[in-house]
């Protein structure tokens, strides 16, 4: 966590001798799991909060880096519940609340008022939490993940538009690379969709 803050720091002193901007992001998002090999994956809802700083590279180009949180919620139901986590082998909802601190690091290329992103994104995850449940049995758990895999990488790509000077919009996706645990039954990756808006301060 110190060293993706402390990354995030350095890459901003970094740009300092070209034409820069701060500001901040916010938004809603929905996220699932990429490598669902079994049961019905569902996505979930949460949201994004954060801070932006981009440097100018030339007319059209900048790159943008981010420090922001982010809550995601995913669902994978009807799975097959493994052997010693319920009796009688029952169907179960696994449910999955995710905190992150993320950190994309993305070359921007804008030659009007849309604009494209593309670059690697780190996160870091903060905690999560897991429940499975079958409500017909009245059967539910929550527990803390184990073993998590804390610093992830992912891959984003977006795409937005420049309402004004201030003001933006954008859309972004990411896939998830790394997976979120060691120890689950399965191997679950992470996809998100964010819609929000930037505002730059200055």
């Amino acid at each position: 966590m110190k060293k993706l803050i402390a990354l995030s720091f350095i890459l901003l002193a970094s740009f300092n001798f070209a034409q820069n901007s701060f500001g901040v992001t916010a938004g809603g998002q929905t996220s699932g799991i990429t490598n669902a090999k079994i049961g019905d994956n569902q996505n979930g809802y949460g949201a994004y909060a954060g801070f932006y700083y981009r440097t100018s590279l030339n007319d059209r180009f900048s790159f943008q880096t981010e420090l922001a949180y982010s809550y995601q919620n995913i669902r994978n139901l009807d799975v097959l519940a493994p052997s010693g986590i319920a009796e009688n082998s029952l169907i179960m909802d696994y449910k999955y609340q995710l905190h992150y601190i993320k950190l994309p690091l993305l070359l921007r290329y804008q030659p009007n008022k849309i604009y494209g992103e593309i670059g690697p994104e780190l996160t870091y995850l903060l905690s999560g939490k897991i429940r499975n449940e079958n409500e017909e049995a009245g059967f539910k758990n929550d527990s803390d993940l184990k073993n998590i895999n804390a610093l992830q990488f992912n891959v984003a790509i977006g795409a937005g538009y420049q309402i004004n000077e201030k003001l933006s919009t954008g859309f972004r996706f990411t896939w998830g690379i790394t997976p979120i645990a060691d120890n689950l039954p399965y191997d679950i990756k992470v996809f998100n969709i964010a819609l929000g808006i930037n505002y730059t301060i200055f």
